[in-house]
């Protein structure tokens, strides 16, 4: 069975069960997964079960659909680990899924002016890479975020509310920035900046370490489990 993981900024909203003929993604009210956003057109694309294979195909919408960087421009086959980028939504093609499927998804974003422009929001990278499905899977956010799929960007850990991953604690003894994940080259990178707070697999770090498949990092009461593919342990 196979499951669409639904991001936005990179924060896993909500997922899908891929079990029907054809599915439909758009701003709609009528669409199969409804995505409220005004980069999104109404019926912005199709994802269609044939012979047992997936595939997709942009609508005719109005900013494009993108399968891992690449703009559609026709109906295309789709498997395990592809990402689907439609406005600041990636969707994502797993097997395995952090949150309970729903039978008709729909996911509410604020809207500003960025949000029409699609190519804005597809992280791109000039060179090739070996860690291109990464992810975080997350316990103990204060947010209740579960997954984060990484890119380019990076992420914050700490006590203050505007960190992608934000630390439970008292405001004395919990730092509100903690460390940093992101990528370097080929590999991701965990940053203390706090030192003493940053445990990865058990031993506290206060330099810079490389980030291998199902390490665990653990600050304060948050735990972090680094996955290179889909996993649920955490």
């Amino acid at each position: 069975m196979n499951y669409l993981e639904i991001y936005f900024n990179n924060v896993l909203q909500t997922s899908y069960k891929l079990e029907r003929d054809s599915c439909v993604i758009g701003r709609s009210d009528n669409a199969d997964i409804k995505l409220d956003n005004k980069g999104v057109s109404s019926f912005h694309a199709l994802i269609s079960l044939d012979e047992n294979k997936l595939y997709v195909e942009d609508l005719n919408s109005t900013n494009g659909t993108y399968l891992n960087t690449q703009k559609l421009t026709d109906k295309i086959s789709i498997k395990t680990g592809d990402s689907i980028q439609i406005s600041k939504f990636v969707l994502k093609i797993t097997e395995w899924t952090a949150k309970q499927p729903e039978q008709t998804p729909q996911v509410s974003t604020d809207y500003n002016a960025d949000d029409r422009t699609v190519i804005a929001s597809i992280h791109k990278t000039s060179a090739s890479s070996d860690n291109d499905n990464c992810y975080l899977l997350v316990k103990g956010d204060i947010k209740n975020v579960q997954k984060i799929l990484l890119s380019d960007s990076v992420i914050r850990i700490g006590r203050a509310a505007k960190n992608e991953i934000q630390t439970n604690g008292w405001r004395f003894i919990t730092p509100a920035y903690a460390a940093e994940i992101k990528r370097i080259g080929r590999s991701y990178y965990i940053l203390p900046i706090k030192m003493s707070y940053v445990h990865v697999n058990g031993r506290k770090i206060n330099n810079s370490t490389v980030l291998s498949h199902n390490d665990k990092i653990q600050v304060k009461k948050t735990s972090i489990r680094f996955l290179e593919e889909n996993d649920e342990t955490v």
